[in-house]
């Protein structure tokens, strides 16, 4: 946007403004069940799980689905703000791993669990620049360029059991007892500036 007056066209124009809004629905996740109970090499379902009677996928899902919440009464697991209970707490039993009246670990040997692959949380980001450009007066056809890039620009965090490299940064092990919880949010705010002098 240029405007006509030069000293106001100094203050307000010359801007241009860029955004780029991304969304990204979860990935899947495998829930575990923490025995290898078939002498299997890369089977997944040798360290799979069991579905309680009655219990279908969808609630599950649903379970995984919930709100975050801190993390408390967890025995020697110290609470702290960089780990949150990314599932509903109905699927966490009394010895804090998985509600048995929902999912349990499969423990029969010689047999393979259930595959279980639930969605990880979607996900969104905002990324925005701006760019101002200044004439100089000391030659002609001399400007000045500032540009601000930033990612992330509302600092959202991404709370997950994966990173964006797929890599575990939660707890999908049903007899672990700390299990279904995340840590260390990903996507801080990232702001990148630059300036160009031409002449």
């Amino acid at each position: 946007m240029n405007v006509d007056n030069s000293i106001l066209n100094g203050v307000v124009g010359g801007w241009t403004l860029g955004s780029v809004f991304v969304f990204n629905t979860g990935q899947p996740i495998q829930l575990t069940g923490g025995f290898n109970t078939v002498s299997a090499t890369n089977n997944p379902g040798a360290n799979g799980v069991r579905l309680a009677p009655g219990v279908t996928f969808d609630q599950i899902q649903a379970l995984y689905n919930s709100g975050l919440s801190r993390v408390t009464g967890r025995g020697a697991l110290t609470p702290t703000d960089w780990a949150r209970l990314a599932v509903d707490p109905q699927l966490i039993g009394p010895d804090f791993r998985s509600n048995p009246a929902f999912l349990s670990p499969n423990k029969t040997p010689g047999e393979f669990g259930q595959l279980l692959f639930v969605r990880d949380r979607n996900v969104f980001q905002w990324d925005l620049s701006i760019n101002k450009s200044f004439p100089l007066r000391f030659r002609e056809g001399a400007k000045l360029q500032l540009f601000a890039g930033m990612n992330n620009v509302l600092n959202h965090p991404r709370w997950g059991f994966r990173d964006v490299n797929f890599t575990a940064i939660g707890d999908l092990n049903t007899n672990s007892q700390t299990f279904g919880i995340i840590s260390n949010p990903l996507l801080n705010r990232s702001i990148n500036l630059r300036a160009v002098l031409s002449f």
